[in-house]
């Protein structure tokens, strides 16, 4: 009910024109329509989103500053295909899933930093909060998997952050604070700018909240330095430097009785002592050049560098200690060729990565990825083009006391674009994707788990049928053969089986975007998506994975200088993490969250916004296994400002 009179009032905002100062002129499309947007994300090559047959779509600086997102993970979960899986009870330190991975969505999706993977080779995937939404230029987001591209867990989709750069900006900086409910503060600082072949990029953040939950508490410390040299039309090189330091803590879950008692749902799990708290340190160093090549194309270099070193204490006391050292590597080689007439573009290239991997039980495990790919476009006719990409990619784990594991696999996807012109385009696609088992899989493994694989086809459109109005469509249908999971044989005893599923899983889905621009001070966003995810033998649903949800938006530039954003979001009900069979455990409550935000730019130097999230005070949950709930904030506040000089 609270999803549809928001919806409602959105509908009520833009039949009121009179509210607003129309000036007669037309929708600026820019604001409403990204199909000419540049991407990387989906050709590793710079592209426009109209030219790859996949649903992509980008989010803009412009659109972080007036979400009322307060993490990445937040933001990310506003789009289309995309939910989050908290099962920590910190916010920010949720799981991002594209295309209904339910639990395992960790391992399913891949996340890169200025085109760096970042997931590391545990089940832990992704770490969200090594990434401030202050150091974000922009983030593009590939739906389905990217395995010819990308390779290992490019599975549900791929989402790649962009840092910035300071690139084409005057030499200038800010600095912001912020406070909130949850006795919440934030500081942050930055330099950035550009001149001549140089370029610079520097900043720092300090955030401190003690959490909406007992013993739910975060700090952390983030620090970033990039910086770019372009001396000719031949070279140019970027660097960047980023270190994360944070401590959280444990709250664990909160029992089926007590999530709807506002008291009882903020206490901390009672299995666990006031001393379950954990701590990282991150050192992210990254480095790429790029060489024309002119005639003969150009050549990409790619380096990386992750450390991470994460101690915890979990229960009654017990610590256990993470130790991870990654480095990656990247060649790319593209051209662009002239046959019959017509430019084609080739792009030949080859990756990997190894990472020293030393966990809690002291098993040191070296992990080696490396893949040769290649990926092409050719122009059939003026509006018909196809894509072809295949990889191949040879993964070992060496692990003491243990055998060694090797596997190979060879991914390819293909895809045809036909053009309408301004009006946008309309593509069909066939893609693959595969995760191999990670360091904590083969803990429990049986003796000849292999890697899971996934194939996706799907058919979609990027329209703008007028000025004013842009939408897109994609249906598609996933097929995923053994899965790898893990059981417990005997829930009384403390022993784990990590196998493959012999049943496949079927992922129907339809994801649908809207944006809209009546007149020029209202953009209404709105999406939709309908996954229908499903073991095939059984016909049972995937946990964890709602077959509905919604996300509705508007922008209100009522005077020049300040903005007033809303955003919904419905989900339906889906099942507990733990019921697979779907007739063991409550399934956990659909769910409406209403957020406002007021953005006020006193001069061309300030910036005020005040911001109220969960409006309706909405007591929910996005995740429980086995009846064991990770609750959600209930109404909260916070507000801000940032001074630019």
């Amino acid at each position: 009910m609270r999803f549809y009179l928001f919806f409602a009032l959105l509908c009520c905002l833009c039949a009121s024109p009179a509210m607003a100062e129309d000036d007669g002129s037309s929708p600026n499309p820019d604001q409403v329509f990204e199909m000419d947007e540049y991407v990387v994300t989906g050709t590793s090559t710079k592209d426009q989103i109209k030219n790859i047959p996949r649903n992509v779509n980008v989010i803009t600086a412009e659109d972080i500053e007036k979400s009322t997102a307060q993490n990445l993970p937040e933001l990310l979960g506003r789009e289309a295909g995309i939910q989050l899986i908290d099962d920590t009870g910190v916010p920010g330190r949720s799981k991002v899933d594209i295309r209904g991975q339910g639990e395992h969505a960790a391992t399913n999706v891949l996340v890169l930093v200025d085109g760096h993977r970042i997931n590391s080779v545990d089940m832990s995937g992704a770490n969200f909060t090594t990434i401030p939404l202050s150091q974000i230029e922009r983030i593009e987001i590939l739906r389905g998997p990217g395995g010819a591209l990308y390779g290992n867990n490019a599975v549900g989709g791929v989402i790649n952050v962009i840092t910035k750069s300071g690139e084409g900006t005057p030499f200038g900086g800010s600095i912001g604070a912020e406070f909130g409910s949850y006795n919440t503060k934030k500081y942050q600082a930055a330099i950035h700018g550009s001149k001549d072949i140089f370029s610079m990029n520097a900043i720092g953040s300090y955030s401190d909240s003690d959490g909406y939950r007992e013993n739910g508490g975060m700090e952390k410390k983030d620090a970033q330095f990039k910086f770019g040299l372009d001396p000719t039309d031949i070279f140019s090189m970027n660097f960047s430097v980023a270190v994360h330091e944070e401590e959280y803590g444990m709250p664990g879950g909160v029992n089926l009785d007590d999530i709807d008692d506002r008291d009882k749902r903020r206490e901390k799990n009672p299995w666990n002592s006031d001393e379950a708290h954990g701590s990282i340190e991150q050192q992210r160093i990254q480095a790429s050049s790029t060489i024309n090549l002119e005639d003969y194309g150009s050549l990409d270099l790619d380096l990386g560098l992750l450390f991470r070193d994460n101690p915890y204490t979990w229960g009654y006391g017990t610590t256990y200690k993470i130790q991870e050292d990654t480095y990656n590597y990247a060649l790319r080689w593209d051209k662009k060729i002239f046959l019959y007439g017509r430019e084609h573009t080739v792009q030949l290239g080859l990756d990997g990565l190894y990472s020293d991997y030393n966990s809690w039980e002291e098993i040191q495990t070296y992990a080696k990825e490396n893949g040769l790919f290649v990926a092409t476009a050719w122009s059939l006719t003026d509006d018909l083009t196809l894509t072809i990409g295949s990889r191949y990619t040879h993964y070992n784990l060496d692990r003491k006391s243990f055998e060694n594991k090797n596997w190979n696999h060879i991914s390819y996807d293909s895809g045809l674009i036909y053009s309408l012109g301004s009006l946008g385009n309309v593509y069909g696609s066939v893609a693959t994707g595969f995760r191999t088992p990670s360091v904590d899989d083969m803990n429990y493994a049986v003796e000849d788990i292999e890697p899971q694989t996934t194939i996706n086809y799907e058919v979609g459109t990027h329209l703008k049928p007028w000025e004013s109005i842009a939408f897109d469509v994609a249906v598609f249908r996933q097929e995923s053969k053994h899965e790898i999971y893990t059981i417990q044989p005997d829930p009384t005893v403390w022993d784990w089986v990590t196998d493959n599923r012999d049943e496949p899983i079927l992922r129907h889905g339809i994801e649908a975007s809207i944006k809209y621009c009546p007149i020029r001070p209202f953009t209404l966003r709105f999406n939709y998506t309908w996954i229908h995810a499903r073991f095939k033998d059984s016909n049972n649903v995937v946990p964890l994975v709602p077959e509905h949800s919604v996300n509705a938006g508007v922008d209100w530039r009522f005077i020049e200088q300040a903005c007033i954003s809303l955003d919904g979001k419905y989900v339906s009900s889906k099942y507990d993490g733990n019921d697979s069979d779907n007739d063991t455990y409550e399934k956990i409550d659909a769910y409406t969250v209403v957020d406002a935000k007021l953005t006020w730019e006193c001069t061309q130097a300030l910036r005020l916004y005040a911001c109220v999230n969960n409006i309706f005070d909405e007591l929910y949950a996005t995740t429980a296994y086995g009846e064991t709930y990770y609750v959600m904030p209930e109404r909260n506040f916070y507000a801000g400002m940032e001074w630019k000089f």
